[in-house]
């Protein structure tokens, strides 16, 4: 097996918040054969920004995926989430092109959203209505050469990120 010409280095969350839902009844929960409330992908507001540092030739990119959902009046899904998360990245200089865009922007905000996944399933199992677990995305459509088709189901947006600068010490 080899490693990926992807490697994530460094991510940390910005933000990170999980409420009961203003109002929200146990007996509105639905019921379904999993053992987690059930939110439907489409009602995501997902985020992912991703950029360069301004150097040319460099291995390193910045991702960045925010992710929230506000439940409706009528909702069955119990919580109220946001979170947003940045990953730092090298990517093999032999991928070129947007082959090379393609799979920092997919893989990388792919292997983000795993991390918010995983942190809101840790926070929400002591909450009242028990842990929740976020389906999993088709991140695809991020790619450049489908970026002009119109918007994703899952409201995804894709903006370049300035990168970060440094200072001067």
């Amino acid at each position: 097996m080899k490693p990926s010409p992807l490697q994530l280095h460094h991510y940390h969350f910005t933000s990170l918040a999980i409420t009961v839902a203003q109002g929200f009844d146990l007996s509105k929960m639905a019921s379904s054969e999993s053992p987690y409330p059930q939110i439907d992908p489409e009602d995501l507001k997902v985020e992912i920004r991703a950029g360069e540092p301004e150097s040319d030739g460099s291995e390193l990119f910045v991702v960045s995926v925010a992710v929230a959902y506000e439940p409706p009046a009528n909702s069955r899904f119990p919580y109220a989430f946001s979170a947003v998360v940045e990953g730092v990245f090298t990517m093999d200089v032999t991928e070129e092109g947007q082959d090379r865009e393609r799979i920092v922007v997919v893989n990388g905000a792919g292997m983000l959203m795993g991390a918010i996944r995983e942190q809101l399933l840790t926070l929400s199992a002591r909450h009242r209505f028990g842990p929740m677990l976020l389906p999993t995305l088709d991140l695809r459509q991020l790619a450049p050469e489908q970026k002009a088709e119109g918007p994703a189901k899952t409201k995804a947006k894709r903006k370049a990120a300035k990168p970060a600068q440094k200072s001067k010490t």
